[in-house]
């Protein structure tokens, strides 16, 4: 690189540094205003005008968190490529491998084949367990289906994944009427607390909860 490459590449960086540091300048003097116009009316006033700004930022964090769990169940979606029906998941190069006898394990296509026939192929169905709005308000003649998968079971997601199901049913705030279960995971690679939006499904630490689709179950340890 020659001295004049050199210099351009400095020019480059000197803008940005500089762009920067105006909007820097720009957020001061925005904090700065907002601080003396709310404390002419008194120190409770500007806790006041505080607790909203930390509530709205706090709604914003929300939504931008179902923002990236609906991104990454649609990415999830497109990439899935596999034939439930006549394919196993379960191969000998798989991840997820059967251990103990046949009767400790329930494989993928089975579970796939329920949740095609009952869940998806007919729509949206009332299920049992769940605590959406729509399943918690059915009448009493509707038809309420049984969950293939109950709180408490060990399961195997995505070949690697493993964790407890904390809950099994729709999760209003992704718009899906997919089938999720929500896990506590035993490693904290989650992305939740067992809440989505504003609604609470199963309570786990940070980092330690996941809803993923009843596709994604690899298979379930007793």
């Amino acid at each position: 690189m020659d001295s004049e490459d050199t210099e351009t590449v400095i020019s480059k960086d000197d803008k940005i540094s500089t762009a920067e540091e105006e909007i820097d300048k720009k957020f001061v003097s925005q904090a700065v205003a907002f601080v003396i116009g709310h404390t002419r009316n008194g120190f409770v006033a500007l806790c006041a005008s505080v607790a909203t700004l930390l509530k709205e930022q706090a709604k914003l964090k929300l939504e931008n968190e179902s923002l990236k769990q609906q991104i990454s169940l649609l990415q999830c979606k497109q990439s899935e490529n596999y034939d439930f029906e006549n394919k196993s998941v379960l191969s000998n190069n798989s991840e997820c491998e059967y251990l103990f006898s046949d009767k400790t394990y329930l494989d993928t296509p089975k579970l796939t084949r329920l949740k095609r026939k009952d869940f998806q192929q007919k729509g949206y169905r009332a299920l049992k367990g769940c605590i959406c709005n729509s399943c918690t308000n059915v009448t009493e003649i509707t038809k309420i289906l049984s969950a293939p998968l109950k709180k408490g079971d060990r399961v195997v997601i995505s070949g690697e994944i493993s964790g407890t199901v904390c809950y099994v049913g729709h999760v209003e705030a992704l718009t899906f009427p997919d089938i999720f279960i929500g896990l506590y995971l035993d490693e904290p690679v989650g992305d939740t607390n067992g809440s989505i939006g504003k609604k609470r499904y199963f309570s786990v630490p940070q980092g330690y909860g996941l809803f993923a689709p009843l596709w994604n179950v690899c298979c379930i340890i007793d």
